[in-house]
């Protein structure tokens, strides 16, 4: 059966490294807050270890990078799990390609996830 071992964020992602702040209790936004952590996480164990605080910053940061690092830790976290305690119904993948022409690689990232209708809930793991 998979699924067993990681069924909270905090299993997948590392405690150290994710923070969940349930309606917005000490957020600056209105609502439910996932924070990951950039620094001040165990040395070794940093989620988004490629992003630095310059590139996270909110106003003069890049986005670009913070997506990245995001899109990263996934599929690294993902692609870590033994089989047998991966999710049936969610799917993490990436492919790297050359644009020879542009002198740069392209990286995609795939995240499938099944949903139930009729809200489109995430499936229940069989």
């Amino acid at each position: 059966m998979a699924f067993t071992s990681y069924d909270n964020p905090d299993e997948f992602f590392g405690s150290s490294d994710y923070t969940h702040i349930a309606n917005g209790a000490s957020a600056t936004t209105a609502g439910p807050c996932i924070v990951l952590k950039s620094s001040g996480a165990t040395v070794g164990s940093n989620l988004l270890s490629t992003l630095t605080d310059t590139e996270a910053a909110d106003s003069t940061g890049d986005t670009r990078e913070v997506v990245f690092s995001i899109c990263e830790a996934i599929f690294t976290k993902f692609n870590a799990l033994a089989s047998a305690d991966r999710p049936n119904k969610m799917t993490v993948s990436r492919t790297t390609s050359e644009d020879s022409s542009a002198n740069e690689f392209v990286r995609t990232y795939s995240i499938q996830l099944r949903l139930s209708p009729p809200n489109f809930d995430v499936a229940a793991e069989s």
